[in-house]
């Protein structure tokens, strides 16, 4: 509850109304990072495939070397050393992509277990204050706005309380 706005304990209909605004709010980022995620998983498959054609390629390197030698076409050779050396760098940045990939992977599937907690606790606050403060659970626009009528008389009487004891 300590994330919420308005806890001055004054009116219950607006902490309630609170806890429905950043369960929706949480609920929406919970939808919009599922799918992320979702993109980011063949974002990864890709890459492990393309790593895997680039693996296949650097297999076959030796012994399209060891052809060359043998024709004795010594630019072949050269062509194919720096190809390997290519494939090589094209190997490895992939392997960066990658591991950048599984540790957005981690960090989004952390931050949704901290979104899918927070709504937890926000029902649980509202179901809490819903039992404890006698508010129906079928409430509407028109308890929240007797709720507001009462709570701004009683911001009127302590606020001035508050005039009271500071300026006498």
């Amino acid at each position: 509850l300590m994330t919420l706005t308005m806890l001055n304990g004054i009116s219950p209909m607006r902490i309630v109304r609170q806890c429905l605004t950043e369960i929706e709010n949480r609920r929406q980022a919970i939808k919009e990072n599922r799918f992320k995620l979702a993109e980011s998983y063949v974002r990864l498959n890709k890459i492990k495939y393309e790593i895997g054609k680039i693996e296949k390629q650097l297999n076959e390197i030796p012994k399209r070397i060891e052809d060359a030698k043998l024709a004795d076409y010594p630019g072949d050779v050269a062509e194919i050393e720096d190809e390997q050396m290519n494939l090589i760098f094209d190997l490895d940045m992939k392997k960066i992509k990658m591991e950048k990939l599984i540790t957005g992977i981690h960090d989004a599937m952390l931050y949704l277990e901290g979104a899918l907690k927070d709504v937890a606790s926000f029902q649980s606050s509202y179901l809490q204050i819903i039992k404890n403060k006698g508010i129906p659970e079928n409430w509407d626009e028109q308890d929240l706005e007797k709720a507001e009528v009462e709570h701004h008389i009683q911001m009127g009487f302590l606020l001035l309380l508050r005039d009271l004891l500071v300026s006498g």
